[in-house]
């Protein structure tokens, strides 16, 4: 007899199959690189982040060898308890000196970043002002901070000073969030005019660079450095498992 859990499996996965939308995992042999072998062929891989070619390059090899050596293999536990390394401190020392700012926050991942900085800035009775686009991070930190949300059209900063103007009527705070390159289409969010408006505005600004951190900006500090607006970005979010 089929258990509830069969059920509620085959009638979503059913109606993913129907509109053509299934994925499976491909699996990946050897190095990050160009090419790969996915599911026992090698090919050319255009579908990865690892944009300089780091991940296998061998001075990162090697200092990911003699880290583990020196710290082992885990932290030991929570940073709020007993997992709060000097690495951790010096990491975000030196990304703070980086991209100019007072001081930075790692987290596991990027996602996790967006889900634990925006309900940490925005609630019940705040408005978080998203492009229509926006990486699906910053669409579930704005469910998990239970605020509003108000939708511009993509790229469009007049729609965006349009839903902007009417979030200011009633939010008791905003947090202007956007993607600094989006990642389906590659086109670069308009940064410069977002922060100026949103500032205007006694708005936030919170820019994922996922995508533009470490190939964008004189010095590769992204979309805001070549905006010329780093220094007026108030979040800054940006992952190491991509350029850096």
């Amino acid at each position: 007899m089929p258990s509830p859990l069969d059920e509620i499996a085959d009638s979503i996965l059913g109606q993913i199959r129907e509109r053509g939308t299934y994925r499976r995992m491909r699996v990946l042999d050897g190095l990050q690189g160009p090419r790969m072998t996915v599911d026992g062929r090698e090919v050319l891989l255009f579908a990865g982040s690892n944009y300089l070619d780091l991940a296998r390059h061998p001075e990162v090899v090697e200092a990911a060898e003699r880290g583990a050596r020196d710290w082992g293999c885990a932290a030991g536990g929570s940073r709020l308890i007993t997992g709060n390394l000097a690495i951790h401190e010096s990491l975000e020392a030196e990304l703070a000196e980086f991209f100019g700012s007072e001081a930075a926050l790692a987290f596991n991942t990027g996602y996790m970043a967006n889900l634990g900085v925006i309900p940490a800035l925005v609630g019940p009775g705040d408005v978080l002002v998203s492009d229509e686009l926006n990486h699906a991070s910053i669409i579930d930190g704005a469910k998990l901070a239970r605020t509003d949300v108000a939708v511009f059209r993509h790229g469009d900063v007049d729609s965006f000073a349009e839903v902007l103007g009417e979030a200011r009527k009633k939010a008791r705070r905003i947090l202007v969030a956007v993607d600094g390159v989006y990642s389906m289409d590659g086109d670069v969010a308009p940064a410069a005019e977002i922060v100026k408006r949103a500032h205007d505005a006694d708005a936030m600004v919170l820019l994922d660079d996922a995508h533009g951190t470490g190939v964008l900006g004189a010095r590769g500090r992204g979309t805001a450095e070549a905006a010329g607006v780093l220094a007026e970005v108030d979040i800054l979010m940006g992952p190491l498992g991509k350029s850096i």
